[in-house]
């Protein structure tokens, strides 16, 4: 037997008395780590849910600074009501309140069919529009 065939001998030993039982045990015990760890987290996809609503609600805010800006910029300032025509906000997602001055305006979302939580959003002339939401 050659030099190579004893080591290639020695690893098998070692394969078929430490690691193929280590992995017949450790196997089902990760699998099953895996399996409770998914069941124990039932709120993922509630998560996922509600992060959407929430987005949904932010997008419309960033929305309607586009479409208030343009009513601005024809000559007729900041509107509290805008028409279906110049603005419409995503489905679910409802117009709650909306607060003009003249710099800006302040308006409230929200989604009634999806979650509590309302997002608002304090627009001032030629400021950054970052909307956010209750926690």
């Amino acid at each position: 037997m050659s030099a190579i065939d004893e080591v290639f001998a020695v690893i098998d030993a070692i394969h078929d008395t430490l690691i193929a039982p280590l992995c017949s045990v450790i196997a089902p015990i990760g699998l099953f780590l895996l399996v409770m760890l998914v069941l124990s987290r039932p709120s993922m996809c509630t998560n996922s849910k509600e992060k959407a609503y929430l987005a949904a609600q932010r997008s419309d805010l960033r929305n309607l600074v586009v479409a208030q800006e343009m009513r601005y910029g024809n000559g007729r300032g900041y509107a509290t009501a805008l028409s279906p025509d110049e603005y419409r906000t995503s489905t679910g997602v409802t117009l709650v309140s909306m607060t003009v001055g003249p710099r800006g305006f302040t308006a409230v979302t929200s989604y009634p069919g999806g979650t509590a939580k309302r997002c608002r959003m304090t627009y001032e002339r030629g400021g950054q529009v970052e909307p956010t939401c209750d926690k």
